[in-house]
């Protein structure tokens, strides 16, 4: 999805999902840390206008919030190096995206995955 986010984002798009960049930045508390991080992905979504990926998440969009209440229950526990690699990481896409660049885009929304998720596969 980022790939093609960064093809075909809009002004409005790239509004939206700095916003909710900005909300997870300024988190105060776990819940709004997963609220802002879930805007922010479904924005990255929205931004490919693709009907068919915007309702593929929307379908797991439940299963997707349980499991980031799940990854981010210990968020407090966190390093400090491990949150500021997650912040840079959301950061780096929202600006890959911006830049239209899709490659890069692609490159670093694994990066966010390996970041967040344990286990996340780096290839």
């Amino acid at each position: 999805a980022s790939r093609l986010a960064a093809h075909r984002r809009t002004r409005a798009d790239l509004d939206e999902i700095k916003r909710s960049l900005t909300a997870r930045q300024s988190a105060s508390n776990t819940a709004e840390l997963i609220e802002a991080d879930l805007r922010f992905h479904a924005g990255i979504v929205a931004a490919t206008h693709n009907s068919v990926l915007v309702t593929l998440y929307e379908s797991f969009a439940g299963t997707l919030r349980s499991t980031s209440t799940e990854i981010f229950s210990n968020h407090d526990q966190w390093s400090a190096a491990t949150v500021r690699r997650d912040e840079k990481a959301h950061a780096d896409l929202y600006a890959a995206i911006e830049r239209g660049d899709p490659r890069a885009a692609a490159l670093v929304a694994r990066r966010v995955m390996v970041c967040t998720v344990p286990g996340a596969p780096t290839r």
